[in-house]
């Protein structure tokens, strides 16, 4: 570091100073006599600071002062203070003078430009990162600030002309982010970060997410990952039951049999992070039934061919908004048996007769949709083939009756959805409901076919239920 001694000169008490021309005296003029607080000839002082000159005049009598810089007058007097703006070499001349003589001195002044000094944020050289993160980069000025310009780079493009540069890293790998900084004085500072981007942690999004997959026989499954960070050195594995089937981001397999299987998939990148997921699937047998339906209300129009109980005079039965849409019954309108109103006991029976469908001679099922609610009710129907014959259903929301009993219908009949209730022609001892003309259904029984209680309630003997779509299955 320079030192700039001349910025200290004190003020000094002058003897005698120069006399202004128009002052009169009348002290004789004698050579001027001066002593000069600085005595070397040359001097290197900072730019912009106040830069003291002093002459000290010893000598009696008058005497004019003449200070100069580059040969211009600056001041008349024997002290003054003087900022040099721009760097570069300046000549200071001072002149005592009187009709006795004079007295000179010359200085030849280099002004310094102050060199730039900067303090960076980061610290050090390299940043260490994750992709998609934001690192600032500031260049805090700490001398030689006058007229600093900045520019900062990110491999050799240009990024930023300000103090500060906000890198927002765009994917992982290595970058070279580089300042570079000049004031006025033409000093020059630069420096270079290398920024070190990880990926993120690794995060894969699967084309079925689910746990469960239940498909027909014969279907194929395929399942991807696409990984969305993290994928460096990713390895896939699928395994089926245990055996690896693919080692991409995806597999494709077909299912031919019936049953219970497990797919599983994990995944490691170049880290060691890990990823898994299994799925449970439930492969049935192919559904080759043909349906022919008979009634489904969307017209909204009550059928003709209806009878059966009446409430007060009129009809039990009616065709109405369905009050409870669902995925398994999302259709509009609902056939509805109510005798909410009805103080007697009574089954709820309800014909249906003149029964005429293509493709009910190869039909070996009757299907129809039932909602009863909480009611304690069980979904007796009569079947008008060899005789009336009161039954069951055979199948119950898929599931096949081995075991007739009321505990296992009611664990099978659904309180707060459709319930889907099939009727096999085989119960009735027919090949096929080709000779079925009528049903008769008795939606309020109790188990073993008698009649619901006479009073009617909220909870478990409403007296209501719903019907729709009644069709026959090959």
């Amino acid at each position: 570091m320079k030192d700039y001694r001349y910025l200290l000169v004190p003020a000094v008490a002058v003897l005698f100073a120069c006399t202004p021309k128009e002052v009169e005296t009348e002290l004789p003029e004698v050579q001027p006599q001066v002593v000069y607080a600085v005595t070397e000839n040359t001097m290197s002082v900072p730019v912009d600071a106040g830069i003291e000159f002093s002459a000290r005049i010893t000598s009696e009598g008058p005497v004019s002062c003449e200070w100069k810089v580059n040969d211009n007058v600056v001041a008349t007097t024997p002290t003054f203070v003087y900022v040099f703006n721009h760097v570069g070499q300046y000549k200071v001349d001072f002149r005592a003078f009187n009709k006795a003589g004079s007295a000179e001195k010359t200085y030849t002044v280099t002004v310094e430009g102050i060199p730039l000094e900067i303090t960076f944020t980061p610290e050090g050289s390299t940043v260490n990162c994750v992709m998609l993160e934001d690192i600032i980069f500031k260049a805090d000025v700490t001398a030689g600030s006058k007229g600093v310009e900045h520019k900062w780079s990110v491999d050799g493009e240009e990024a930023g002309t300000d103090a500060a540069f906000t890198f927002h890293v765009p994917a992982a790998g290595e970058y070279t982010v580089t300042y570079y900084g000049h004031n006025y004085d033409e000093f020059e500072l630069s420096h270079t970060w290398t920024v070190i981007a990880d990926e993120l942690p690794l995060d894969i999004s699967l084309s079925n997410p689910d746990a469960t997959i239940t498909c027909a026989e014969g279907t194929e499954i395929t399942l991807s990952a696409n990984v969305l960070n993290g994928g460096r050195g990713i390895v896939h594995s699928w395994k089926l039951d245990g055996v690896e089937i693919s080692t991409e981001a995806s597999m494709s397999h077909t299912f031919d049999t019936p049953g219970e299987y497990g797919i599983s998939y994990n995944a490691k990148n170049g880290k060691g992070e890990t990823f898994s997921h299994t799925w449970a699937v439930t492969v049935t047998e192919l559904n080759t039934e043909i349906t022919h339906m008979y009634m489904n209300f969307e017209d909204g129009v009550t059928p003709s061919n209806i009878s059966g109980n009446n409430v007060g005079g009129a009809p039990a039965w009616s065709v109405v908004p369905n009050p409870y849409p669902t995925a398994t019954n999302p259709s509009s309108y609902v056939l509805v048996d109510n005798m909410h109103t009805a103080t007697w006991g009574t089954s709820g029976y309800m014909d249906i007769k003149n029964i005429s469908v293509d493709g009910k001679a190869n039909s070996t099922i009757l299907r129809i949709k039932a909602y009863q609610g909480a009611n304690a009710y069980f979904p007796y129907m009569d079947i008008f083939i060899n005789g009336q014959q009161r039954k069951l259903p055979n199948k119950v929301n898929g599931v096949e009756i081995t075991d007739s009993s009321a505990a296992v219908y009611s664990g099978l009949l659904k309180t707060d959805d459709w319930n889907i209730l099939e009727y096999y022609a085989s119960s009735v001892g027919a090949e096929n409901f080709g000779g079925l003309n009528q049903i008769q259904l008795r939606p309020f029984s109790l188990w073993g076919g008698g009649s619901s209680g006479a009073t009617p309630n909220d909870t478990d003997n409403t007296k209501v239920v719903w019907f729709d779509d009644i069709e026959f299955v090959e």
